[in-house]
């Protein structure tokens, strides 16, 4: 195993789900970094929910997820986890990263 690649294959673009407890719902986001040294992958979620995804295109015509609420003005919701993502994420495919 290269020590500059997660363990589980995981690329830029790629488009993972997830099920939120909290929404009852899937989710998606989308990877738009690897950072090799961190071990860290940055995601930009996706203004989805919805039954479990297949495939991306399942997802429809998907935008990012703009946070309106208190004071954070429309800014992009991005987050990093660790490379290592849990079982339950799920790889559903890949988009160009467009944001």
């Amino acid at each position: 195993m290269r020590r500059d690649q997660p363990p589980r294959p995981l690329a830029v673009g790629d488009v993972v789900a997830v099920h939120s407890e909290a929404l009852g719902a899937w989710t998606a986001s989308q990877v738009t970094s690897i950072d090799a040294a961190a071990k860290c992958a940055a995601a930009l979620e996706l203004d989805w929910s919805g039954p479990e995804p297949a495939t991306v295109a399942d997802l429809g015509d998907v935008q990012p997820l703009r946070l309106t609420h208190h004071s954070w003005g429309g800014k992009l919701s991005h987050c990093n986890h660790g490379w290592v993502l849990p079982k339950s994420f799920r790889v559903i495919g890949s988009l160009p990263p467009r944001w």
